[in-house]
């Protein structure tokens, strides 16, 4: 998958965040992240090749089960 930018569908992350009864907070720590990441990402902005990859390590998902349809990854 080249580097790029990526918009991020959330509907997977939060399922898995919410089936591990998770805080923003708490997915925004074991991904590594800062939590005005995770809000950008969920707003629609477009996330690094890096934070769609943490965030996919985070929830055991791949990055490409994390973006959504026609976006460039």
């Amino acid at each position: 998958m080249p580097a790029g930018d990526a918009h991020i569908d959330f509907t997977l992350i939060d399922s898995e965040r919410k089936a591990r009864g998770w805080s923003f907070d708490k997915l925004a720590h074991c991904a590594g992240l800062s939590v005005t990441t995770l809000f950008h990402a969920k707003s629609g902005r477009a996330v690094s090749y890096r934070t769609l990859t943490k965030l996919a390590q985070a929830i055991n998902a791949s990055p490409r089960d994390l973006t959504k349809r026609g976006s460039r990854t």
